[in-house]
């Protein structure tokens, strides 16, 4: 049915911001699932946050050329995509990048600096990030003008602060700004989770409506992969090859309730992962 709507309006390019998990459950609707979510880390929920994405990153790769101009439309996921991108493009499933997230934290850093966009500004962080990590080692990486920036923390301090639906406005403006990036070939120096199906957040270059890395002198493409897997760990889940992974804290969670799930999951397993863990949410919710 997606495919047969795409291949009608021949899209330029598919945006989905619709999973089977609200990120705001926890503050509308509390319940031992959400204080489930809250100690076990949000990566728990990836199953729940991957199974839309990939039937439309499959779809609207189906289409290939048959896209709008000729060309395959591009695809950009805005749910969880620090983690779901690397999961859908384990299953050859191309991803552009996704929205939110460290575009968030960037929007916080160049209001700190004072910069006047982010040219000059390249930061590297995660999901996990969008709130104060436990150990400060462990915190958001920054460059301005090719400088690492000292003491991140505090300068993502006024950001943090900010009531998380208060956020939908800068994720809104970033998404908006995107798409008409994309749909223009506009040139723009940016930051975007999941560029290409990459783990976590990275400085990019919006251009001729692709996403390209643009890392800060000194950082190689392993080391700034490598920094943003270890924040994925504590987020709650990591992808390794074709498996996904819960974090310790997360399979001890898992254990005891739904033990199928602890061990994490092959990522061909998906389906199977999301109906476990929806039943276990409903569980949970009543």
């Amino acid at each position: 049915m997606l495919y047969d709507t795409f291949r009608e309006l021949r899209p330029n390019g598919v945006f989905l911001c619709a999973s089977r998990q609200s990120p705001w459950e926890r503050s509308t609707d509390p319940s031992p699932w959400t204080e489930f979510v809250q100690h076990a880390g949000y990566g728990v929920t990836v199953p729940l946050q991957a199974q839309f994405a990939l039937a439309v990153g499959r779809a609207a790769d189906r289409l290939g050329a048959r896209g709008r101009g000729g060309r395959a439309p591009w695809f950009v996921n805005a749910c969880l995509p620090d983690i779901v991108n690397p999961l859908i493009s384990a299953l050859d499933v191309p991803v552009l990048c996704g929205i939110g997230n460290v575009a968030i934290l960037a929007a916080f850093l160049q209001a700190a600096t004072g910069a006047r966009d982010q040219t000059e500004l390249r930061l590297l962080a995660h999901h996990y990030h969008l709130h104060a990590p436990h150990d400060p080692a462990d915190e958001a990486l920054a460059w301005q003008g090719g400088t690492a920036l000292p003491d991140v923390g505090t300068l993502l301090a006024a950001g943090r602060r900010v009531e998380r639906r208060e956020l939908n406005q800068v994720t809104g403006l970033g998404a908006a700004t995107l798409i008409t990036d994309l749909l223009t070939g506009t040139e723009r120096a940016t930051h975007l989770p999941g560029p290409a199906g990459l783990p976590g957040g990275y400085p990019v270059l919006v251009r001729d409506g692709d996403v390209r890395l643009r890392l800060p002198p000194g950082l190689d493409r392993e080391a700034a992969i490598a920094a943003n897997q270890r924040a994925s760990v504590l987020d709650g889940a990591v992808l390794d090859g074709k498996h996904l992974s819960f974090s310790p804290a997360a399979s001890a969670a898992l254990r005891p309730l739904a033990p199928e799930l602890a061990d994490g999951f092959g990522v061909d397993r998906l389906d199977t992962a999301c109906e476990q863990l929806a039943e276990l949410r409903a569980r949970l919710r009543t």
